[in-house]
């Protein structure tokens, strides 16, 4: 290696930094005509650490091969590989030149054969170098990319000046920049950040992912300003010797999952607060879910339930038919519906309007099945007292010598008793719904016995009126 003496190298150096602007626009412009197509801030920092090496060389701060060291260790720990690395130096070799030969021409040779060595394309030093020093990580890089280009979740490595150094495919999908242009590389990570998140971002993640790692639920930000939901795991990277280089992230978009949840709270909500009993149970009919309307009408409490089957409500009021009947229709993916009388477990009974609604996977087969029961005991009961009270009313007026019966505006026998019926010599079923029209060929009369009864209807007034029969 080349070794500047003190006051060359002073003077280098000195040269450099009043026109480190200078050379960086040149860098950028060399990389660009190269094809890279990184953003120009990435550019502009590798710039600014090459520059900053050579400095500290030139000035004795380091040695060349601590500098080269440094260089390459930045370059392949943020994804880079030994050729990055020399084409690299190489155009920052060449915006040197370009820059030395527009203002001092004159040192142009002398001071580019200092830095030479250091940034020539096959400089031994920096050969020697990947080959002992980095064998190893760039194999690491290289399964590393492998795997990474191939991972479903958003994988993103940031520095410690909290921006990104490397995103795999997946994190640019996922956050919608363009990954053939590494849009998202040299970017602040508070980039991907809801404003009104940052502190999570600058008080939780970082601090903590760098001390040892941090996991949770967060909102991250699109290359178009929409939001999704994310589950971030957050760990260090360190270098060999343990010294922190940055922050790593695994990115799960779980904006799907937690809608999903949302809906299934509200459901699980709505299906609690149902006065009708739900119970579900797997293909084999092992209660797998009940709510608390099943608690409060069968008597019987959750873990109670669950596990077993339906048949701990069986009352022995049903034939073994309808429940065979009831197993066939469900498990040929159809609906069941009747009226079947339960046991509680005190032992008393109660009757439920039933419907068994079978629940099919993708495949189109039997997954679950769902059972709604309505508790109509009361229902029930109330129907059999109209029914008795309606029988009553009917053996009163039927044991009545009297007419009694009951006719709409139409003149149709509503209701009728069997005195009347045995009058116009028919039974009491055959009457109702008739007129008198049916049995009275006369027309006038019949007309006139209409036209009293609607009279009567209107102005709610007794009247008594003769009739012939």
């Amino acid at each position: 290696m080349i070794i500047a003496t003190e006051r060359k190298g002073a003077m280098f150096g000195e040269w450099l930094k009043e026109h480190r602007d200078e050379v960086i626009a040149a860098y950028i412009e060399i990389r660009r005509r190269e094809g890279d197509s990184r953003p120009d801030e990435a550019l502009r920092r590798g710039a600014e650490f090459g520059i900053t090496a050579t400095i500290r060389a030139l000035a004795g701060e380091v040695t060349w091969e601590q500098a080269i060291q440094t260089g390459a260790r930045s370059v392949l720990e943020t994804g880079g590989s030994p050729t990055t690395l020399m084409e690299k130096a190489y155009s920052l070799f060449l915006a040197v030149r370009q820059v030395l030969a527009a203002h001092r021409p004159e040192q142009r040779s002398e001071w580019l054969g200092i830095i030479a060595e250091y940034t020539l394309i096959g400089s031994r030093e920096v050969a020697e170098f990947l080959s002992e020093h980095l064998r190893h990580q760039v194999e690491d890089a290289v399964v590393f990319r492998a795997l990474a280009d191939n991972a479903t979740d958003g994988i993103a490595i940031g520095n410690l000046e909290g921006r990104q150094v490397y995103g795999n495919q997946a994190v640019y999908t996922l956050f919608g920049y363009d990954y053939e242009s590494r849009e998202m590389d040299g970017m602040p990570l508070a980039e991907f950040w809801p404003e009104e998140d940052l502190a999570i971002l600058t008080e939780e993640v970082l601090p903590q992912g760098m001390a040892g790692g941090w996991r949770g639920e967060v909102r991250q930000r699109r290359k178009d300003g929409t939001l999704f939901d994310a589950y971030l795991t957050v760990f260090p990277v360190t270098n060999e010797e343990g010294g922190l280089l940055g922050v790593a992230a695994i990115i799960r978009d779980i904006t799907e999952q937690l809608r999903a949840e949302r809906e299934l709270r509200r459901m699980y909500r709505a299906v609690e607060a149902t006065g009708d009993a739900v119970i579900i149970t797997d293909v084999n009919g092992v209660i797998q879910f009940v709510n608390r309307a099943f608690e409060r009408i069968t008597g019987y409490g959750r873990e109670e339930a669950l596990g077993k089957t339906p048949n701990i409500l069986k009352s022995g009021r049903q034939s073994p038919e309808t429940y065979a009947d009831m197993w066939r229709t469900i498990t040929a993916g159809q609906v069941w519906q009747g009226e079947v009388v339960n046991r509680r477990k005190d032992g008393s009974l109660y009757e439920v309007q039933l419907s068994i609604s079978p629940v099919l996977n993708e495949a189109g087969e039997v997954e679950m099945f769902i059972a709604i029961q309505r508790d109509i005991t009361e229902q029930k009961r109330a129907e059999r007292a109209l029914e008795e009270q309606r029988r009553f009313l009917r053996q009163v007026i039927d044991s009545s010598p009297n007419f009694v019966f009951v006719r709409d505006r139409e003149g149709r026998f509503v209701l009728a008793n069997r005195a009347v019926a045995e009058a116009y010599g028919t039974t009491v079923e055959e009457l109702t719904g008739k007129t008198d029209a049916d049995f009275n060929p006369n027309k006038e009369e019949v007309e006139r016995l209409l036209a009293e009864d609607r009279e009567i209807m209107d102005s709610l007034q007794e009247k008594f009126i003769p009739e012939t029969l």
